[in-house]
This record gives C-alpha cells, structure tokens and sequence, in this order.
C-alpha cells in the first residue's frame, strides 16, 4: 500500500510541517465495484472538492455525453494504485468535467479541500502555494 509520500503534489511543494500534519487529516474510503467517488459537474462538500490517492484497486475516470436522446460514456483513464486524482477541483474549488468510478473494489486516502485550509491557515507560504496552484488552474487551465 503507499504512503502518504506519493501525494506528491502536496509533498513536493508544501512546507515538511504542513505534509507531517496530513495524517492527522486524511481520510481512508472504500469503494465498492461501480460505485461512483464523484460525479461530473456536481458540487458535493465532501467528495467533489477532495484529493485522492488511489492505495488498493483501480479507479476510472470518465464523462459522460449527451446527444439528442442518446448517452454515453467516454473513458478518460484508468488509474493505478499510487495514482493521485481531484487535484483540479481540489485546488480551484470547482466540479471536475469528469466523474470516477471504482473498477473493482478500492481503497484510497482522501484530504477533504476545508481540512486542508485548515491546516495551512498559519502557514503564509503553503497559503501562497495554494493561491497559486488555484489561479493556475482556474485562468490557466493546468
């Protein structure tokens, strides 16, 4: 199973302090085969706004298409265990354009978005951090 090192995003460019608080924030969830982690276009607290990474299973992420009285899905990617997902949303605090999915049955360690504010709200330098990763997703598309 990985560690919480392979958040890389959140290793690689916040303070040590800052990473060595995460374990007092994550979230362990579990995933049945089909069930959906988050859905496309949809604004939930808890699930939407979150970072992932992915420890047992596979995990795909896709979207959905609708035209005239048809639907269906386009597969984007499969993930693998040690994959990490959500950072757009994660940072820019909006619903992806994209859902996933547990393949089988999965394991992943989820850092909710508010959580995380809480934890950097102290530290200047992981609040720019943020601000930035946040303006470069949202003006520069990232």
């Amino acid at each position: 199973m990985p560690s919480i090192s392979k958040f890389g995003i959140l290793k690689d460019n916040f303070s040590n302090g800052t990473f060595d608080k995460l374990i007092d924030i994550i979230e362990e969830a579990y995933y049945s085969p089909g069930e959906i982690i988050y859905k496309e276009d949809i604004y939930d607290e808890g699930n939407s706004n979150a970072l992932y990474l992915l420890t047992k299973g596979e995990v795909e992420l896709f979207y959905d298409v609708k035209r005239d009285d048809m639907e269906s899905e386009i597969r984007i990617k499969t993930l693998k265990v040690g994959d990490y997902f959500n950072d757009v949303s994660f940072f820019s605090d909006q619903p992806d354009d994209f859902s996933a999915r547990s393949i089988g049955f999965s394991t992943v360690f989820k850092i909710k978005r508010t959580k995380f504010h809480e934890l950097i709200r102290e530290n200047e330098s992981d609040i720019q951090t943020f601000c930035k990763y946040k303006e470069d997703f949202l003006y520069k598309g990232y």
